[in-house]
This record gives C-alpha cells, sequence and structure tokens, in this order.
C-alpha cells in the first residue's frame, strides 16, 4: 500500500488542481501543490480563506459556477464545468473542473475533483473562431463586390447610352438653344454616376486597372463628392489642394479607392462627427495626399498593427480588417510610400507620398473639336439592344460601314458574307453562348488581318479571365462617351494600318 506521503507525491505531480471542499460554501478542505504552479497563491491562502474561491473566480463566472456546481451536488450527481479565475498576478486563468460529489458514511456530502488548466485551449478556439468570423465576413464582402460588380455592369450600359444620346442631340445643336444647356446637365449627371460605378467596382476589387497620368487634385476633388455622401453630414469634409496639377500615374479608381478606405477610417474614428481634411501638397518630385481627422486616434499597440491584413479593433461584423491593408498594399504598387502618426484623443494622420509623373499624356480633343472618323467595314457584336444601337449609330455618323449583331453566332454569319470586307471588330467580352474573346477567335480564323476592339462594362476579374487585358489588346471601358469611341476606333484602325505597312 503507499504510504501518505508517496500518495501525495503523486497527487502533487498531477497535471491540474486536485481538491477537495465543502458543496454549499466552496471552503478548501485540501488543494495540491500544482495549485500555487497555475494561479501564483499558496495552497495555505486557498484553505485559510472560507471564501477563496468565490473572491478569486472570475465575476462574470462565479455565480453561473456556483449555481451549476451547487446544484449537481444536490442530486448527487458527478459533473464538470468551464469558468475562468484571476490568478495572483492579474492573469485570467481558464479551468476546466471534473467534480465528484463524495458522501461520507456519516451523512456529510465532499467535492474532489480536479481542474485543469486550459488557458492554451481556449486562446486556441478564441483565435480560430475569430479567423472564422472574419473568414466569414470576407465571404460576406466577396458576395457583396461580385453583386456590385454586376450591378455596375448594368450600370455602365445605361450610363453610356443616356450620355451617348444626349452628346449625339447636343452636336445637332446650336451652343445659343437652351437645351444645350439641359443636355449638359444631363451628360454632368451621367458623369458623377460613372463615378459612382467606379467606386462600386473599387469596392468589388475586381475594377480593371488602366493605369494613366493623372492629376491627383482632380482625384480628390472627384472623390470628395461621394466621400460627403458616404461618411455622413455630421463630418465635414475640408479640401486642401494647390492651383497647379500634380501628376501621378496610376489607376484611378485605385487611386479613389486608397482615399475611400482612408476616409471610411476616420469616419469610424468621429462616431460623433468631426472634421476630415484632404491636402494634397509636392515636394523634390513627390507628391503627397495628407487625410487628417480629429477622431479617437490610435494607442501605439494598434498603431504598430494598422495595415496588417484582418487586424481589426472593430465589433464582428462591423469591419473586415481590409481597408487599411489594402490601402498600403495599392500605394506600394504604385511605387509610394503611406505612413501614419496617431495618439488616443488626438486624431490620426496618414501620409501618401507618390513618385510625380514626369511624361505628359496627348492632350484630349477639346469640346468643340470633330472626332476623326473613316470608311472602313466594322462588324458589330453587343447582346445590349439599346447599347448595340447607340454604337452603330455613332459609327454610322462617323462614316463607317457598320454590320451589326446581337450575338456571336449571328456575327460569325455576317463574317462569312462579307469577310473581304471587314477591318475591325467591335466585341462585348460577357454575352450568353459565345464570348467576345470566342467570336474574335472564330471570326480571325476566317478574316486573318482583322482586328479587335472589347468594350466591356464589367469588373476586371471578369474581363482577365476571358484573357481580353493581354498585352496589345485594344479595349474600352464602359461608360464611354461617342467621342471617346470614335476616338479609340479610330487609333486601334490607324496602329493596325501602320503595324502593316512595316511588315
Amino acid at each position: 500500500m503507499l504510504s501518505a506521503e508517496k500518495l501525495l507525491s503523486l497527487v502533487d505531480a498531477l497535471g491540474g488542481i486536485v481538491w477537495e471542499a465543502e458543496p454549499e460554501t466552496f471552503r478548501f478542505l485540501f488543494v495540491s501543490a500544482e495549485a500555487e504552479r497555475i494561479l501564483g497563491f499558496p495552497t495555505q491562502t486557498w484553505l485559510d480563506e472560507p471564501d477563496f474561491w468565490v473572491r478569486h473566480t472570475h465575476p462574470d463566472d462565479v455565480e453561473r459556477s456556483a449555481s451549476f456546481c451547487r446544484d449537481a451536488a444536490r442530486r448527487g450527481e458527478d459533473h464538470q464545468f468551464e469558468y475562468r479565475m484571476i490568478a495572483a498576478d492579474g492573469r485570467v486563468v481558464w479551468l476546466r473542473d471534473i467534480v465528484s460529489v463524495r458522501r461520507h458514511q456519516d451523512g456529510t456530502i465532499r467535492l474532489a475533483g480536479i481542474a485543469l488548466d486550459i488557458t492554451r485551449e481556449k486562446e486556441n478556439q478564441q483565435a480560430l473562431a475569430a479567423i472564422q468570423e472574419q473568414l466569414a465576413e470576407a465571404m460576406k464582402m466577396e458576395a457583396v463586390g461580385r453583386l456590385a460588380g454586376g450591378v455596375a455592369h448594368d450600370f455602365n450600359n445605361l450610363l453610356t447610352v443616356i450620355a451617348g444620346y444626349a452628346e449625339l442631340v447636343s452636336a445637332t445643336l446650336d451652343t445659343a438653344d437652351f437645351r444645350s444647356e439641359d443636355l449638359g446637365e444631363i451628360k454632368r449627371a451621367a458623369h458623377r454616376a460613372s463615378l459612382l460605378t467606379r467606386q462600386l467596382l473599387a469596392f468589388s476589387r475586381k475594377q480593371v486597372l488602366h493605369p494613366e497620368v493623372l492629376d491627383m487634385n482632380g482625384v480628390v476633388r472627384d472623390v470628395a463628392l461621394i466621400l460627403r455622401r458616404l461618411i455622413g453630414e455630421d463630418i465635414r469634409v475640408i479640401i486642401e489642394a494647390p492651383p497647379q496639377p500634380l501628376p501621378v500615374r496610376g489607376d484611378r479608381s485605385q487611386l479613389e479607392q486608397v482615399l475611400m478606405n482612408l476616409a471610411v477610417n476616420a469616419r469610424d474614428a468621429m462616431p460623433a462627427g468631426g472634421r476630415l481634411i484632404v491636402r494634397t501638397d509636392s515636394r523634390d518630385d513627390t507628391v503627397y495626399v495628407i487625410v487628417t481627422d480629429n477622431g479617437t486616434g490610435m494607442p501605439q499597440d494598434v498603431l504598430e498593427r494598422v495595415f496588417e491584413p484582418f487586424f481589426t479593433t472593430k465589433d464582428v461584423g462591423k469591419g473586415t480588417g481590409l481597408g487599411l491593408s489594402t490601402a498600403y498594399g495599392i500605394v506600394k504598387q504604385l511605387k509610394g510610400d503611406i505612413q501614419v502618426q496617431s495618439e488616443v484623443n488626438k486624431g490620426t494622420v496618414f501620409t501618401i507620398s507618390l513618385p510625380m509623373a514626369r511624361e505628359v499624356e496627348e492632350e484630349p480633343a477639346s469640346p468643340g473639336d470633330d472626332p476623326p472618323g473613316g470608311t472602313e467595314t466594322i462588324l458589330l457584336v453587343e447582346d445590349d439592344d439599346h447599347m448595340r444601337e447607340l454604337v452603330e449609330q455613332v459609327l454610322l455618323r462617323l462614316g463607317y460601314d457598320v454590320l451589326a449583331a446581337a450575338d456571336g453566332t449571328t456575327a460569325i454569319e455576317i463574317c462569312r458574307r462579307h469577310q473581304q470586307k471587314i477591318a475591325l471588330l467591335i466585341t462585348d467580352v460577357v454575352m450568353d453562348q459565345v464570348s467576345g474573346p470566342q467570336v474574335y477567335a472564330r471570326v480571325s480564323a476566317i478574316v486573318p488581318d482583322i482586328v479587335v476592339l472589347y468594350i466591356s462594362g464589367y469588373t476586371g476579374e471578369t474581363v482577365l479571365a476571358r484573357g481580353v487585358r493581354e498585352e496589345g489588346v485594344a479595349y474600352l471601358q464602359k461608360p464611354f462617351t461617342p467621342k471617346a469611341l470614335a476616338l479609340r476606333v479610330r487609333e486601334v484602325l490607324d496602329d493596325a494600318t501602320r503595324e502593316a505597312q512595316t511588315l
């Protein structure tokens, strides 16, 4: 038989707190040495303080745990439960208590058990739950993004038709005609709506990227119209930009997305309202965008992780932790930098620095210039009736011979009948049954020298999946104006002519 000393040694070697206590008061009658290692209190303290367990159990757990344990003891049922205790150094320790109800010969009841430290297990569970919540939120945002992309596609078709016909009618009117101003309002409204569709595409993070030289001041002013609606009337948006252009090379939708993400972050830091200042500046061939809010600010530990993907201080369902990391990634992709300064209750300042662009883009045709035309034959494939009719009207007025088809199958049949005449294929990318790239593949087999211009109002992911945005492939993003279509068509045809002459 084991001696009492040997038995106590074995008990103390167990990886949990072995204990015995009274069922109603939870006063400890015995506790093993492991108790001091796990919670830091000397074992004698457990025995000397009658209400030790109640005093050191987490306030949120004590009533629930005590009630559960007493009820089980009265029924004489062995049981187990999980709860938290506060260690001597203030740590929160999770315990799983496995309890046996013992009835002695004299009728007294005692509780005996072993409490296992499950803190690491709980931390792992909480980390896994947080990741699952973030994944669920990301999947939800992905679904919303897909929906936004689809809405933007249909909306882009409508905007192209509205703005296109407004421009065609406007071209027939004298500038003194009062209707010219009305049509101008329609075109301006369509332009503002196109900014919204760009934001839908930016939100879905599947926009078609179009790097170009942009005036950062113009980007800031355009996005300010949306920011005022996005962040609410209780936050004042102030734009401070110098009169001279600040050229940078980048994709407009990406730059707008960066500003939107920073504005949303500022909005959440100013729940009671405040001031958001977006200021632009330049120095030493660098363009700066400084976004300042007078919100709650961030402590140092948050500041150090602010650009980490999936890191968020917001409640579940109120943030994915992707906004600032996305902004960081975009700025870095543009060979720039983004820095943040913040103090609790003193607001936050994000400073974006981008290389100043040196190359000069060709000046676009002024509104009064006549768009270039031609006499070539163009095969047009577009499954949206209104869109197809508009593009056909624009091309016919420019002097082109147009063969229009509502689907890919019809386009291929037309191509077989008119193959010697066709110089250019203009096709939508996403269509039922036969896609734009598939149409081009079949048409180019019939007319080897034909060139293609793709048009689409869809998101970048859809366009890329069909191999459209390859190097050298001509593309025109919806919504576009009749003049933009005219310039792009002429550019594609002239490039093809120059290439043929060099062969």
